[in-house]
């Protein structure tokens, strides 16, 4: 069975090493493996001679878009879709492969590209921008208590998005996911103190209340991460 493996190198490395260890396995097991790599340099020193193909049954190949004309063989073809990270990493979308003309794919797709990847920047770019001008007005007086439960919601908001927009977001495993439900679970409270403070006549405790009840869910997630 002849095997393609396509790999791109995103963050620490690990995922071009658990592609080549995949390959080299099944290669040792008399399979023929053609692994597409975007940037397959790291290959120079985690496996010697990789490059220069002298690891019988295995063939490293740059991977460009789009992909070779051909690359599929007459028959049976069979797709899997395979991600590496570690613990700790829910930003991933994941849909059936697509096969077809490149130039068509891309224009039926065009508006799921958009959505998934322009209209994303471009709202966590406005809703920095809102934060900014929030925080400005807040810190120069005037409803202080409004402003800042919105500068809250627009920052919290805004760097879900952006969170989800990055590569490789910072930290790893649970630290990661801690990270991401503080700024998921806040948007409910900033919600609520803002909707509270907005005639100017706040309900008492709403804030402490809230806030409490913030502290306690990101402890018991945390906890729960940990463990």
């Amino acid at each position: 069975m002849r095997w393609d493996i396509f790999c791109r190198v995103i963050d620490n490395l690990g995922d071009i090493g658990v592609c080549w260890r995949l390959g080299a396995e099944l290669a040792a097991r008399g399979d023929t493996v053609r692994l597409w790599v975007d940037a397959p340099e790291p290959l120079a020193w985690m496996a010697p001679g990789a490059l220069e193909g002298r690891w019988p049954g295995v063939q490293v190949l740059r991977w460009t878009e789009p992909l070779p004309a051909g690359l599929l063989q007459t028959g049976s073809n069979q797709i899997g879709l395979a991600l590496v990270r570690d613990g700790g990493s829910p930003n991933f979308i994941v849909a059936a492969p697509v096969i077809g003309d490149y130039a068509t794919l891309r224009q039926a797709y065009a508006v799921r590209s958009f959505v998934l990847n322009d209209y994303n920047t471009i709202s966590y770019a406005m809703g920095l921008c809102l934060t900014l001008l929030s925080l400005i007005v807040w810190l120069r007086g005037g409803r202080p208590a409004l402003l800042g439960w919105l500068t809250l919601l627009a920052a919290s908001w805004s760097l879900r998005l952006l969170y989800y927009d990055l590569a490789d977001p910072p930290w790893r495993g649970a630290t990661r996911m801690a990270l991401l439900y503080a700024m998921v679970n806040l948007l409910p409270v900033a919600w609520l103190n803002l909707a509270n403070h907005w005639d100017g006549r706040p309900w008492r405790r709403v804030a402490s209340i809230s806030l409490l009840s913030y502290g306690l869910l990101q402890a018991l997630v945390t906890a729960i991460l940990q463990w």
